[in-house]
């Protein structure tokens, strides 16, 4: 399934979900629902990449249909590599130890020492494959299941781990024939979505919060940061998983524009172009002092950098130093496309980020429409200095395969 470009903003959609206050039962048995101050770790969105210490994981589809591959990226060597240690495999069926579906949003993260894979429903052969958690070595030998959800749930969005649990939004989705009564289409209803603990030493889990109207934005300190839109407003809320706790911290104007970093919560309000600070256990605000040229759809933060992003026919991003309250502006665009989209930010190392710098373009002829059509075929990712990419030098390490 080759892609095509699409700019997206990450503007968090809520999605309409299912109840599941009626699904409080515990399943595969109950986790032991405990966090240690500083040891959990926010992924957003169910992307198929995750960066940790050594490197980075991604999914990426070579084979224009459901399925792909998971390749890492290793930081020193510079080089993506198949997630299969099989010599001579062609990487292009089940028997490599990389071939994954990709169909359904896949989740990835690393915690003690395993890589865990969060994989949505997806259709194999014409049969239906429910969604589990799929844990593994991290050179992806050994994989297994470790959990699987029930009938009609599905991975959602954000999700958090640490000291050996997954909390995981989570949504049901109702099935129905679609008007052909050739297959079966997925929705889900507004009632809300669940929060599912599970314990990765043994595929525990159970749902331990009512997330209607609420999504994950970050971690601080053992709490999950919550926040929920009601009434045109947008209310922040933590969840201590030890206690089960949930305490209010703020509300604001609703808006999309909103990050978590190093135990604050930043935002712009609606037609304002002021950064603001909210500290999550205090609940102090603060204005920083710096001012931005617009006001942003979305924000996000990275070791130490709040990235302001705006889209008004084309994307603009602002770096606010969080530390110095300093403001630039990143003048790096991806290459390999005529639309002028800065880079993306995908991990750091060290004084390192890694980014996508590019995409590798394809084109075909597409018989019904008559038109010849370019889509993406690879990803181009690069090492870059945190100060070239501040000061908007394309001094860039390439990542080869």
């Amino acid at each position: 399934m080759k892609k095509r470009i699409v700019v997206l903003l990450t503007a968090c959609l809520l999605l309409p979900l299912s109840a599941c206050r009626n699904q409080g039962r515990q399943s595969n048995g109950t986790a032991s629902v405990s966090a240690t101050p500083a040891s959990l770790v926010h992924v957003s969105e169910m992307q198929g990449q995750y960066g940790w210490n050594d490197g980075f994981y991604t999914s990426q589809n070579n084979h224009d249909g459901d399925y792909g591959n998971l390749m890492y990226i290793d930081y020193d060597s510079k080089k993506k590599v198949y997630l299969c240690n099989k010599a001579e495999c062609q990487h292009k069926d089940d028997t490599c130890l990389s071939y994954i579906p990709v169909e359904g949003a896949q989740g990835l993260f690393v915690d003690a020492g395993k890589l865990y894979r969060l994989s949505n429903a997806y259709s194999d052969n014409g049969q239906s494959v429910a969604p589990g958690l799929f844990v593994s070595d991290l050179d992806g030998t050994n994989s297994r299941l470790l959990y699987q959800l029930d009938s009609g749930m599905s991975w959602l969005r954000d999700f958090v781990f640490g000291n050996g649990m997954l909390y995981a939004d989570v949504m049901t989705m109702q099935a129905f024939e679609d008007e052909d009564g050739q297959g079966m289409l997925f929705s889900g209803d507004d009632s809300g979505s669940c929060l599912l603990a599970v314990d990765l030493s043994n595929g525990k889990a159970e749902i331990v919060l009512d997330l209607k109207d609420k999504k994950i934005i970050g971690a601080h300190e053992g709490n999950l940061i919550l926040s929920e839109s009601r009434g045109g407003r947008l209310l922040f809320s933590r969840y201590e998983p030890e206690s089960q706790t949930e305490t209010p911290i703020e509300d604001i104007a609703l808006t999309s524009a909103v990050t978590v970093g190093e135990g604050r919560i930043y935002y712009v309000l609606p037609g304002e172009s002021t950064l603001t600070a909210l500290d999550i256990l205090s609940g102090e605000i603060s204005e920083l002092r710096v001012v931005l040229p617009e006001t942003p759809d979305y924000l996000a933060y990275r070791d130490g950098l709040i990235l302001c992003m705006q889209w008004n026919g084309s994307v603009a991003i602002r770096a606010v130093e969080a530390a110095s309250q300093t403001i630039h502006n990143i003048d790096l665009y991806l290459a390999g496309i005529e639309e002028r989209i800065p880079v993306e930010v995908k991990a750091q190392w060290g004084d390192y980020f890694l980014i996508i710098s590019g995409y590798r373009m394809e084109n075909e002829y597409v018989d019904w429409a008559g038109v010849t059509q370019d889509y993406i075929d690879g990803e181009e990712f690069a090492l870059i200095k945190k100060e070239d990419f501040l000061a908007g030098k394309p001094e860039y390490l390439r990542i080869t395969e």
